[in-house]
């Protein structure tokens, strides 16, 4: 009933059989007896045949378009929205992203996606932690450590470098180290990575020999790129850094990298995804993540 009472409101406002044929693509013989079913229906009759070409309501149908007119251009207008809602990509989804890419690369382009898909709402988790030990699951994640367990998709998704880095006025007071052996006269600041202390190092020379360290002492730990970061800047000590996240104080004059012809194997990024998860949704966002990623260089 709901149909007929739609369709009379559209042969009202076409004005004649023929109009609202073309609008609601049937034949005039079929709107003729839909329009016959419903005043069967509720007993009245609604549109005076009498008059030809043109549609004359009689009062019952002046009383009834006067009812549903608003009401009936309501519902279409919810059942376009269900429509575009079915058609487009929609649910939550839980995103672990590491902070360094996430602020840096993936925050200031979001607004794109969301813009582009408005039913997909996202959890956003800052993680730098093995992401088969999350409290709750995930959908998708961004990370430097390869799960050790799970049942997982994973690709590379890109690559960042790293050097060493001190501020001018810790390196005014403590002086530059010239070679390796050096660093064992300075406070080293040691990242902490996959829930254990970075203090054996394999640095790379120019001519991509390898050379380990170890630190046995060091002056801090810290578990976040930022801490890393502020710590330099304050002149607490030496600390590897990713090259792209010590751009900004670099380019400051705050910053200065030590020993550039060493630097550390390439560290890898990759996306996980849940190996049973095939939804068209994280799908998309592996896509914009990939994409943004694979357009900017995270080496020296």
């Amino acid at each position: 009933m709901l149909d007929d009472l739609s369709l009379f409101v559209t042969l009202v406002e076409s004005g004649s059989f023929a109009k609202a044929a073309i609008r609601c693509d049937i034949y005039q013989s079929k709107l003729s007896r839909r329009l016959q079913t419903l005043e069967q229906t509720l007993g009245q009759i609604l549109v005076d045949r009498s008059v030809k070409n043109t549609i004359v309501l009689t009062e019952a149908g002046i009383i009834l378009y006067d009812k549903l007119h608003e009401n009936i251009t309501r519902i279409n207008n919810k059942l376009d929205n269900l429509n575009d809602l079915f058609k487009s990509p929609a649910g939550e989804l839980r995103l672990a992203l590491p902070p360094i890419l996430a602020n840096e690369f993936i925050l200031p382009t979001l607004n794109d996606f969301i813009l582009e898909y408005p039913h997909i709402k996202l959890t956003i988790i800052y993680s730098t932690q093995d992401v088969s030990f999350l409290d709750k699951g995930f959908d998708l994640a961004l990370t430097s450590i390869i799960p050790r367990r799970g049942d997982y998709k994973i690709h590379t998704v890109c690559s960042a470098s790293s050097g060493l880095f001190a501020s001018i006025k810790y390196l005014e007071k403590h002086g530059t180290p010239q070679e390796l052996e050096d660093l064992e006269r300075h406070k080293i600041i040691l990242p902490i990575l996959d829930g254990k202390v970075f203090n054996r190092w394999v640095l790379l020379d120019e001519e991509n020999v390898s050379h380990n360290l170890y630190f046995e002492t060091h002056c801090l730990t810290y578990d976040s790129s930022l801490a890393g970061i502020n710590l330099v800047k304050n002149h607490i000590g030496i600390s590897p850094l990713l090259h792209f996240n010590a751009k900004n104080i670099l380019e400051n004059g705050e910053v200065v990298q030590i020993l550039p012809k060493y630097h550390f194997a390439e560290m890898p990024f990759y996306i996980i995804k849940p190996h049973e998860n095939k939804s068209a949704q994280i799908s998309l966002v592996e896509m914009f993540i990939t994409n943004i990623l694979q357009k900017i260089n995270l080496s020296n």
